[in-house]
């Protein structure tokens, strides 16, 4: 038993410690880690990977308001634009010329055609041309407030979606139409055709994936929880993939029976419906709580269809099948992802805040482009990989004045290609001109921070380099700190009563009893007053 006499008021004093400061680390080893700093021309997966990117290069920007829509052509592309209904076309090293004005503002969607001729829908309450050789015919006006898309049959034919009524309309070779899919929603909103001539539809207000063949027999493939399918795309086997969105940024408007034309013009009020207080806005119900856009994939030989990823604050606006693998364009952030191997990589964050159409390599430009809007632009992806990429970290805050002790990496390289360090430090919490020059270490695998000078702020910065083939890989970061050692500091102090005692962190009352022993409760609590000593 442990015995403790107490002759006088225990005393409490808490300081701050005066002992060193212990070496603690910066560690980035995830996806979100990675992403949370600034990312150029590198891809990084789920699992916090980080490579080079296939590269991309951007050949053109566009000086209109909005681009909503793109086609590739033989020797370049077409794009239909917002406001201003201007058809526009881009050659193969990034010209653009003026092609065609349409009477109604938006051009929601374009195709190319094998004979060389382009068709082009205008919205709304507009109607489809053919685009041949200098020459502009009109084909048919649908009779729908909006045409959202068009797509070859394969047989001399065409597909039509329509909105406000929702209409999915077929025109065969012979220029006879037929309405094969009416009023099951508001608006018929994506297509993509199979190989037999049928097409796959999705629409908006209620998100139903519908087959349509082309004597008119309907079959339901999927209802999603989203309201609206933006986007369908075909592999080569046959599967089946879902862009399915409830989002603000969307070009459609379920919370009114209308909406302006000519894309999202800030100089527009926008519509919106209030159910219980909650605000219904673009095709994002009110009180909806999901995901802004999910993609599914529907598999051919058994009909299941899967939920493959879902975007919480992003929105996809365009799917594309290339290369063994399937390209994602989003908004409002502007990045570009590659579904392939079962996971999703980000391959691109652009400078334009949406990725409105991308398009598949054909003819003699055998290159994917991405078209962007706000602002617009227009890539073309590869081919190969992009020679050089950049990660720099997102700016870490020690708290107090540090000294930097090791900048180190996991990863791997081959040859021919190298990962290059970089470190700086600063004072305010933004990076400014107090901040000092980055100061490089080489291609290290683990750089010594001695000469780099104390501060609280520190960021670090990794340059990946290859030749245009192979790419190193970066699975982890480290940055190792230790705090400048500061004067105690009194943060506490105060009195104990009487009777109680002051014990290590480490004792254990289980195992260990703590009693007060004296002679005499008299002389357990002694007085100060009492003692004459001085």
């Amino acid at each position: 038993m442990k015995r403790v006499v107490l002759t006088v008021v225990s005393m409490m004093l808490v300081v701050s410690s005066v002992f060193a400061a212990e070496v603690r680390l910066f560690e980035v080893d995830s996806a979100d880690a990675f992403v949370g700093g600034e990312v150029s021309a590198v891809s990084v997966d789920p699992l916090g990977v980080v490579t080079l990117a296939p590269r991309i290069e951007r050949l053109t920007g566009f000086d209109v308001a909005y681009v909503l829509s793109a086609t590739a052509t033989d020797d370049g592309w077409v794009v239909g634009t917002g406001n201003t209904g201007e058809v526009l076309a881009v050659s193969a090293d990034g010209t653009v010329s003026l092609l065609h004005t349409t009477e109604a503002p938006a051009v929601f969607a374009v195709t190319a055609l094998d004979d060389g001729s382009v068709l082009v829908a205008s919205s709304p309450d507009g109607a489809i041309e053919r685009l041949h050789n200098g020459a502009v015919e009109t084909l048919f006006a649908p009779g729908g407030t909006y045409i959202w898309d068009l797509a070859a049959d394969g047989r001399g034919g065409l597909w039509v979606a329509t909105g406000l009524p929702g209409e999915l309309i077929h025109r065969d070779a012979e220029g006879r139409q037929r309405v094969l899919l009416s009023g099951v929603d508001v608006h018929a909103r994506s297509l993509a055709v199979r190989d037999d001539g049928s097409v796959v539809v999705g629409t908006a207000g209620r998100g139903m994936v519908f087959e349509v063949s082309l004597d008119g027999r309907v079959r339901t493939l999927f209802d999603a929880r989203e309201p609206e399918i933006v986007d369908l795309v075909l592999d080569p086997d046959g599967g089946l993939w879902i862009a399915a969105v409830a989002s603000e940024a969307s070009q459609v408007d379920l919370g009114s029976t209308t909406q302006a034309g000519g894309g999202p013009d800030p100089d527009n009020e926008v519509s919106v419906s209030v159910e219980g207080g909650a605000v219904s806005v673009g095709s994002r119900p009110a009180g909806f709580n999901g995901p802004r856009s999910t993609l599914h994939y529907l598999d051919p030989a058994s009909g299941i269809t899967r939920e493959v990823w879902a975007f919480d604050d992003t929105t996809i606006h365009s799917l594309l099948w290339q290369d063994d693998a399937l390209w994602v364009g989003t908004g409002l952030d502007g990045r570009l992802y590659r579904w392939q191997d079962e996971r999703m990589l980000l391959d691109k964050d652009l400078d334009e805040k949406q990725i409105a159409a991308l398009t598949p390599g054909q003819g003699a430009i055998d290159r994917p482009a991405v078209v962007t809007t706000n602002v617009g632009a227009l890539y073309a992806l590869g081919p190969g990989l992009e020679p050089r990429g950049e990660v720099v970290s997102s700016v870490f805050d020690t708290a107090e004045i540090s000294r930097f002790g090791t900048l180190s990496w996991r990863g791997d390289t081959v040859t021919g290609t190298a990962v290059r360090l970089a470190v700086r430090t600063g004072m305010s919490a933004e990076p400014d001109d107090t901040w000092t020059p980055w100061q490089g270490f080489g291609d290290a695998r683990e750089a010594a921070l001695e000469v780099v000078a104390p501060a609280r702020y520190v960021q670090w910065k990794l340059t990946l380099e290859g030749d245009g083939d192979t790419s190193p890989r970066v699975d982890a970061v480290w940055l190792s700190y230790r705090q400048e050692n500061q004067r105690p500091r009194i943060r506490a102090l105060g009195a104990l009563a009487p009777g109680e005692v002051l014990v290590p962190s480490t004792f254990n009352p289980s195992s260990d009893v703590l009693e007060p022993w004296s002679e005499t409760r008299a002389s357990m609590f002694v007085s100060p007053d009492d003692d004459d000593s001085g």
